[in-house]
């Protein structure tokens, strides 16, 4: 049985050592291919200028595995499109599209499950089951261009899954959408969402090749409520990650991006707007309010947009940037927290 490589796991660099160890091929014909496949989505290289031997570009054709894009489920509503895919292993992963008037986001996974347990999420609720591998990640953003037809402007690793939990294979798939002979996605357009797994947010700080933006989910300003939200927070406390955030290198004017999901009673009063203010004030930061969206035996009421506004209101007395994120897809169970693949 011979080894293949899925030709969305490669960057140029890679796909040019690759031709060269495999054909004697080297930056001409790796270049060349690459930017037709990621620019354009095709797989009909034997048709490409750069092969004056059809032989060569089929032999190349077929030691790669080239995408076999299966769409398990799609729901859309005006300002969303949701899509599962079914992988190889039969495992299926949800990605979400935010449409927009001048640009789409996509929201990609990076895991089948989740082991953070996070109390709110419906992720959580179904346990973890592996890694994404590299060319999984990529697929999705494949998928929304190629196969559906978005034209997406920027992505975000606010999927299933924990990012910072498959470092290596989400490393490789930001440097493959990064890559300027290919998806030429930049980093400033690339956002990266966690828990608070502090250990790797440093590793990723002194990771020179990537620079994604840092989204980190936060959710209250006190150890203890944040405990029961997530448990992450018994393994790394706030004092901890906040030690680990101020050290997190930044370019100038960067800021890093809190999220903070609004909960009915738990983390909603004017004492939690104080405490975040105590938490984020001398970080560089822009605070996201994000709406909880109710998901199936989780127990957690949502706030009304009347409580966001509320709430964004004891903020902003603290001169804190403030964004507010109404819902877009809960009622297709598209929003942030509701991802399960329940097909």
């Amino acid at each position: 049985m011979k080894f293949m490589e899925n030709i969305l796991s490669f960057t140029s660099i890679s796909f040019t050592e690759f031709l060269k160890e495999k054909f004697g091929k080297g930056s001409y014909h790796g270049n060349c291919i690459y930017r037709y496949f990621f620019k354009t989505g095709n797989t009909d290289f034997e048709n490409l200028d750069c092969f004056v031997n059809i032989d060569l570009a089929l032999a190349i054709k077929d030691s790669l595995i080239l995408p076999d894009v299966e769409i398990a489920d799609k729901r859309e509503s005006d300002d969303v499109f949701k899509f599962a895919l079914r992988l190889n292993d039969g495992e299926v992963i949800e990605s979400v599209i935010l449409k927009m008037k001048n640009r789409h986001t996509l929201c990609v996974s990076s895991q089948v499950g989740c082991k953070m347990s996070c109390k709110f999420c419906a992720t959580a609720k179904m346990g973890f089951k592996r890694n994404l591998t590299v060319d999984e990640i990529t697929l999705q953003l494949y998928t929304a261009k190629f196969i559906l037809g978005y034209d997406i402007r920027n992505i975000v690793f606010m999927g299933m899954g924990e990012p910072l939990d498959n470092y290596e294979n989400v490393r490789k798939a930001i440097l493959i959408f990064n890559d300027q002979h290919g998806f030429d996605m930049a980093f400033a357009h690339i956002t990266l969402s966690t828990s608070g797994l502090a250990d790797v947010v440093e590793r990723l700080g002194k990771d020179n090749m990537i620079r994604p933006n840092l989204s980190v989910s936060l959710n209250s300003g006190d150890n203890e409520i944040r405990k029961e939200l997530m448990p992450i927070t018994k393994k790394f406390d706030l004092k901890y990650l906040k030690k680990v955030l101020l050290n997190y290198p930044l370019k100038r004017k960067g800021i890093i991006f809190i999220t903070y999901t609004l909960f009915k009673g738990v983390n909603d009063s004017k004492e939690d707007a104080k405490k975040l203010f105590s938490y984020v004030r001398d970080l560089p930061c822009r605070i996201n309010l994000i709406p909880y969206n109710a998901v199936e035996e989780c127990g957690f009421i949502p706030c009304s947009d009347g409580d966001i506004n509320r709430f964004a209101g004891y903020l902003e007395t603290y001169d804190l940037f403030v964004r507010k994120r109404w819902t877009k897809g809960a009622e297709l169970d598209a929003g942030c927290g509701q991802l399960a693949a329940k097909i």
